[in-house]
């Protein structure tokens, strides 16, 4: 019995053994054909390590290539920027005098996010007036009359300023940036002028043939936009210093960008540039430039560039990420590649290129400028050589199996 106990004792153990050198054996043909799925071989003629990746994994991946081309290009100046609303593209509305919003109000009362025509109405307040009261909106209503005519003067004043500077810069006696400055202090005084008479007009049919205590008041969108903000409720008690509706007209917006004050040689005469925002890296804006700063930053050296961009459907947002691309002038016969092909590594730029029917060679190349989709490259590459330019990312992850498995 004893006899028997040892013997399955020891077959027991045999068979975990056996299990265990299995186990073994099946890991390490598993590590060996995780490694010999990355392919290599080196060329004779450049001596550099190809990597071979057979047809069928190409066409999983979806692999496209495309011969680069010699073109003459511009060197940029890469400056950051963010979205900001135009001026005259937002507005914070209150209501025009001190009251109640009446509960009808419910149905007119928009969400943030809806999208609000020119005069649309918002909300009503409802008024009710003291005699005190009743005096003082005459006052008021004067008031607003000599608002208007204020307002009109400085809109003519601007205007026949705006046309001056037109005239000088057409016969080359003034630069562009005073056109683009009066056009701006323009625009700012026909707004004023604008929101006076609107102001005139709510006084006007509030009194119009109505001489009871109690006045309604009519809250209107002075902009076409986006409600960003909405804080109002009916039955609420609100005064005119209360912001009740925020307006945001996003199909025409500004980018605010700093340039460091050695660079503002090159932006004479600087009339658009060209910029790219962090959500589509590979989409290519353009902008007009409205406005060059008089400022120099005391810490950051910069100044501040406006730019005019147009977004019909609303894909920038404020206060997105922007990369702009200003001309320096200088050219170069460059490379150039789809902005795909071009990835980056420990801050060094490379792309892969097509040596064979499946082999495929890293390359370091030397970035020189943007050029729309397009990368302009002064060094690494030939033209008439073929890049990847759909999966290049799958074959940098090829690349970096290679290497962890050579350094094993």
């Amino acid at each position: 019995m004893k006899n028997f106990y040892f013997l399955y004792i020891w077959l027991l153990l045999l068979l975990l053994s056996g299990c265990e050198g299995v186990k073994s054996e099946r890991g390490e043909e598993r590590e060996e054909g995780l490694k010999s799925q990355v392919k290599t071989e080196v060329l004779p003629d450049t001596q550099e390590t190809s990597l071979i990746l057979e047809k069928e994994k190409q066409e999983l991946i979806d692999l496209k290539v495309e011969t680069a081309v010699e073109k003459e290009v511009e060197k940029t100046i890469k400056s950051f920027g963010k979205v900001v609303p135009k001026v005259q593209a937002e507005a914070e509305v209150s209501s025009p005098v001190a009251g109640r919003i009446i509960p009808e109000s419910a149905r007119l009362i928009p969400q943030v996010g809806a999208q609000v025509e020119e005069g649309q109405l918002l909300a009503q307040v409802e008024q009710i007036l003291n005699a005190p009261e009743k005096i003082q909106m005459d006052v008021d209503t004067r008031k607003v009359e000599a608002d208007i005519a204020q307002a009109k003067e400085e809109m003519e004043i601007y205007r026949a300023e705006l046309a001056r500077a037109k005239n000088l810069y057409e016969e080359h006696v003034a630069p562009l940036k005073r056109v683009q400055e009066a056009e701006l202090a323009y625009k700012l005084a026909e707004i004023k002028y604008k929101n006076a008479l609107q102001q005139k007009k709510i006084y006007t049919s509030a009194n119009h043939g109505n001489n009871s205590r109690i006045r309604q008041f009519p809250i209107k969108a002075p902009i076409a936009g986006t409600l960003t903000f909405v804080d109002v409720t009916p039955g609420q008690q609100v005064d005119t210093s209360q912001k009740l509706f925020t307006i945001v007209n996003l199909s025409m917006v500004w980018v605010e960008a700093q340039l460091f004050e050695e660079y503002l040689p090159y932006i004479q005469g600087l009339k658009k540039a060209q910029m790219t925002f962090t959500p589509f890296p590979h989409e290519v804006f353009e902008g007009e430039l409205i406005h060059v700063g008089d400022i120099i930053h005391p810490e950051t050296r910069t100044v501040q560039l406006i730019f005019e961009v147009k977004n019909p459907d609303r894909k920038l947002k404020l206060g997105m990420q922007a990369d702009v691309l200003i001309p320096m002038g200088e050219k170069i016969q460059a490379v150039l590649v789809p902005a795909s092909a071009v990835l980056e590594e420990g801050g060094k730029k490379l792309v892969f290129v097509k040596v064979g029917e499946e082999k495929f060679v890293r390359r370091n190349v030397t970035f020189f400028s943007r050029e729309g989709n397009q990368i302009a490259l002064s060094g690494g590459l030939n033209p008439g050589e073929e890049v990847v330019a759909v999966g290049a990312q799958e074959l940098l992850a090829e690349s970096l199996k290679y290497r962890i498995s050579v350094a094993d």
